[in-house]
């Protein structure tokens, strides 16, 4: 897909040097790790059927270096077709939605979509070990793809509590078998108490809200539910959850190497 939509228009372009593929060929082969066919190094034909066929990174930060370093190979020629390069990742990026921005300079960088993305993959991540809590996890997705049906809210809002209290259980360093008491054992992991607060407060309207979880107070009920309010609910939960579940996760999150 990126050598039809990227590479093939680029060969064709008026700007491509004749050695453009050997250039990004070797710098390819470097930085994967790959032996270099000498052959490719004076034949620039062979050197685009090679590079066609290299495999894919292992990995998507080895992806995104070689995108940017490609744009530095191709900057060292005479020609514009760096900026040719650019505008194609660029429409690449954009077509394919991939969570990613690019820099004026080619940087290929993580946007608000990507970190949210990223940020529920390392969650997803953390606790495919625990067959309880993915279980949760499963069960939520596959109730969000619901939300749309009739009184589907509550539902979602209420696995979207369990997930996030049994969570909290999992990290509490008190022992305590409910969120109000084990957010307390989790503490150390916040940078203020604000936030711990906001968390309990979260939790109260799962605790609170008439038969939700429990039978609640029916005189601090201001309205029924309605679609936002568990799209709502589902995003803090998992978000609160995420950030207990591995507090340590931004580099891997911010990188991609997840």
């Amino acid at each position: 897909m990126v050598y039809r939509e990227i590479w093939l228009p680029l060969s064709k372009s008026a700007l491509a040097p004749p050695d453009m593929f050997i250039e990004l060929l070797g710098y390819a082969t470097t930085k994967l790790g790959f032996e270099l066919k000498v052959e490719a190094l004076n034949d620039p034909k062979l050197a685009r059927e090679e590079f066609k066929k290299l495999s894919t990174p292992p990995d998507e930060k080895t992806c995104l270096l070689l995108l940017e370093g490609f744009y530095d190979v191709l900057s060292t020629f005479d020609t514009d077709i760096n900026k040719k390069y650019y505008s194609k990742l660029k429409e690449f990026i954009e077509n394919h939605n991939l969570g990613y921005s690019l820099t004026t300079d080619c940087k290929i960088r993580l946007s608000l979509t990507g970190l949210l993305v990223s940020q529920y993959a390392s969650f997803r991540k953390s606790i495919s070990a625990n067959i309880t809590r993915s279980q949760c996890l499963n069960e939520l997705e596959i109730n969000i793809g619901r939300l749309s049906e009739a009184t589907a809210e509550g539902n979602c809002i209420r696995i979207a509590s369990n997930l996030l209290e049994g969570i909290t259980v999992d990290k509490t360093t008190n022992g305590e078998p409910t969120f109000g008491r084990a957010i307390d054992g989790c503490r150390n992991l916040f940078p203020h108490e604000s936030l711990v607060e906001s968390a309990k407060n979260f939790y109260k309207f799962f605790s609170d809200y008439p038969n939700l979880r429990h039978a609640g107070t029916f005189r601090r009920k201001i309205r029924e539910l309605k679609k936002d309010d568990a799209i709502l609910s589902i995003s803090f939960a998992v978000l609160f959850a995420s950030y207990i579940a591995e507090n340590d996760a931004s580099q891997a999150i911010l990188s991609g190497d997840l």
